[in-house]
């Protein structure tokens, strides 16, 4: 298989001065808040030096393919091939041709070829992963609905029938939240196979970089119809736990032990975006005024995050050494929120630097009388003693069956 620019088989339409009034000009991005003297910002910076120095121009392209083809497979999602079966470049980013030699790769899909009309592709293969959405899908099918005629419908993947084989803890519920941001009208719902399409849609950056961070700024206007429906109150201060769920490369059980004492200090409650439903996460978010969370999916929630809210993401080397992942990095710096990180391989993940994260913030302690304080400390324990009784009998039940079923 082979794979080809978008540039040489048609031209795109530029759609940035129709998405002018909702799609902001770059900015240059200003370096997060240093946590202490010295910090090294480097690991941030090494996929986003465009955005420190000049930042480019950004175009915005409605891509579009005729008498194309349309894979939806495990793995290669949205991928789009022209009429001589040769794949769109600008559609192959997070599928496995990312990182499979072509010559290795097999899109035999199973089943007649189905026949489609017109259609705008809102998904990328990394559709069960939250961030992607939230902002590849729905972000782009709020555009696209703006700038489509309505007899264009948008795809999207069918949960019922594609969820199964994915990778995704997306829960059915959230999933189908998320689309009440599009006219239900719209929609389109896909399984898996290969679709004739007369002209497959979709949207771009001339950068060619999907992340591109100004593409947050218009994200952020299609969501402007969804909001919170939390009383508004004392913000509140989050921790979002990814503890027994994002194992090593995440934040472990044994860090938010080391953290547990500074977030009851500071009043941060802990919450679990797994249990909880999109309008929920809508309303935590909305009403934050502190967030800290470990590197993923959940903090592309900032979208609602209002522009006093503070960030401290708990940042590890996920791809390469020396290497950290920056879109939060953008996307807190492109909605103006103030942000700063601890780096885990720096040696950062400890009690005292996650109080000094707070203090650089600007995050004050709260005024609890000393007896309030020590209640909540107590309180938290208790927590954490009765969770580590519910394991140990848990484990103590299963043990129990095992022995039964096998005869002991």
């Amino acid at each position: 298989m082979a794979l080809t620019s978008l540039r040489s088989l048609a031209p795109a339409r530029d759609i940035s001065t129709i998405a002018g009034s909702w799609l902001e000009p770059p900015q240059p991005i200003a370096g997060p808040t240093p946590v202490y003297p010295g910090q090294a910002h480097d690991p941030l910076y090494d996929l986003i030096q465009v955005y420190r120095t000049e930042v480019p121009e950004i175009r915005l392209q409605l891509g579009f393919v005729e008498d194309a083809t349309l894979i939806i497979k495990p793995g290669f999602d949205g991928l789009i091939l022209n009429s001589s079966g040769v794949g769109v470049v600008e559609r192959s980013y997070y599928s496995e041709i990312s990182w499979k030699n072509l010559n290795s790769i097999d899109l035999e899909v199973e089943g007649p070829i189905k026949e489609i009309e017109d259609i705008f592709v809102s998904f990328d293969a990394a559709w069960g992963v939250y961030y992607h959405w939230l902002f590849f899908c729905f972000g782009a099918a709020g555009v696209a609905q703006k700038i489509l005629p309505s007899t264009v419908p948008i795809g999207i993947p069918d949960w019922a029938a594609c969820a199964p084989s994915r990778p995704s803890i997306i829960s059915n519920g959230v999933f189908d939240e998320v689309k009440r941001v599009v006219d239900p009208a719209r929609l389109l719902n896909l399984s898996d196979g290969t679709y004739r399409v007369r002209r497959a849609y979709f949207l771009y950056v001339e950068s060619g970089q999907p992340s591109d961070a100004s593409l947050h700024s218009l994200y952020r206007d299609v969501f402007r119809s969804v909001s919170s429906q939390k009383p508004a109150g004392r913000p509140s201060r989050l921790f979002v736990s990814r503890a027994g769920r994002g194992g090593a490369a995440r934040v472990t059980e044994s860090d938010e032990k080391i953290f547990d004492e500074v977030l009851i200090d500071y009043d941060v409650k802990k919450v679990w975006l797994e249990n909880l439903s999109f309008q929920a996460q809508i309303d935590h978010f909305s009403n934050a005024s502190l967030i800290v969370s470990p590197h993923g999916s959940g903090l592309a929630n900032l979208v609602f995050a209002p522009p006093t809210a503070k960030v401290l993401e708990l940042q590890t080397e996920m791809d390469w050494p020396g290497s950290l992942r920056p879109w939060f990095y953008l996307l807190a710096a492109t909605y103006g929120l103030r942000y700063a990180y601890l780096n885990r391989e720096a040696g950062d993940f400890q009690a005292e630097r996650l109080s000094e994260g707070f203090k650089a913030l600007g995050v004050s302690l709260p005024t609890f009388s000393r007896a309030a304080k020590a209640w909540r400390i107590a309180r938290r324990r208790l927590d954490l003693a009765l969770a580590q009784v519910r394991k140990v009998t848990l484990a103590g039940v299963k043990a129990r069956l095992v022995r039964l079923v096998r005869g002991g």
